[in-house]
């Protein structure tokens, strides 16, 4: 609906020094015969709006159009809220959260470093269509394995994504001072191009304590990580609960052996 008459020229003003200014750019032609034969495409700006505050139930979005008359508040359909958001400046907003996507027939090797037990960093390589020779790396020993869970885990490595990027957003002491403590795991998955994506996570302390089921108190978040990516490039958060399907130690693979999970004083068999 456009904006009331009696309050346009103050939402005017506001969208005029408060507001984010956004440009269109599609690809038109520069011949258009009778919208059939279209020509000589191009890059162009067809469309300039600006985006500001919310209305005060915050049910719609104030927004003008560059050259028109006059300004409207603007919402999405099926949705309450304002869209201020939506259209950020911010280009870690736009940031693509991918840590890996490799499908399972291009990847070479995965390799696992648990820093708090190297008795179950390994390697897996990729040495012939669905089959693979395991390695625990202490002592570089092949060992048989369960097919079935490798075959898991080469495939969850196509589509694993981090929660929030925090590289920009906390101060660079508190991101050295993260790092520079003992990391927890340590991820490196190369394709068959030779081509290395790599994460390192890193323990996430909470304020206030947890327990965990077995009434043991504990002062790590049991649900979250942090983690470095992008060769160090990026700092992020990342959640257990997307994690943890790939972050098995060598036991778990080897064929025959049973998978033993500690649960405070609970202990479950597989």
């Amino acid at each position: 609906m456009p904006v009331s008459v009696a309050s346009h020229d103050n939402i005017v003003k506001q969208l005029a020094s408060q507001s984010t200014k956004v440009e269109v750019y599609q690809m038109v032609p520069r011949i258009n015969l009778f919208d059939k034969i279209k020509l000589f495409y191009h890059e162009k700006r067809t469309k300039v709006f600006y985006v500001g505050d919310a209305t005060m139930d915050s049910s719609g979005t104030f927004m003008l159009k560059e050259g028109a008359d006059k300004a409207y508040i603007v919402y999405i359909p099926s949705f309450r809220g304002f869209i201020t958001t939506r259209f950020t400046a911010n280009p870690d907003d736009w940031r693509d959260h991918t840590v890996f996507h490799e499908n399972m027939a291009d990847i070479q090797s995965v390799e696992m470093v648990f820093n708090e037990d190297p008795e179950g960093s390994f390697r897996i390589d990729n040495v012939g269509k669905h089959q693979y020779k395991l390695t625990r790396l202490c002592d570089n020993k092949d060992l048989p394995y369960d097919t079935l869970k490798v075959i898991n885990l080469m495939s969850s490595f196509n589509d694993l994504r981090f929660e929030a990027l925090f590289t920009n957003t906390l101060p660079q002491e508190r991101i050295d001072s993260i790092t520079s403590s003992p990391f927890v795991h340590y991820v490196v998955v190369t394709d068959k191009d030779g081509n290395k994506q790599d994460m390192k996570t890193f323990k996430k302390l909470v304020l206030n304590g947890v327990t965990d089921m077995g009434g043991d108190y504990g002062d790590v978040d049991r649900d979250r990580m942090y983690a470095i990516i992008e060769g160090g490039k990026d700092f992020v958060l990342i959640q257990n609960y997307v994690f943890d399907k790939v972050l098995h130690d060598v036991r778990y693979f080897e064929a025959g052996n049973p998978i033993r999970f500690e649960m405070g004083t609970v202990e479950v068999y597989e």
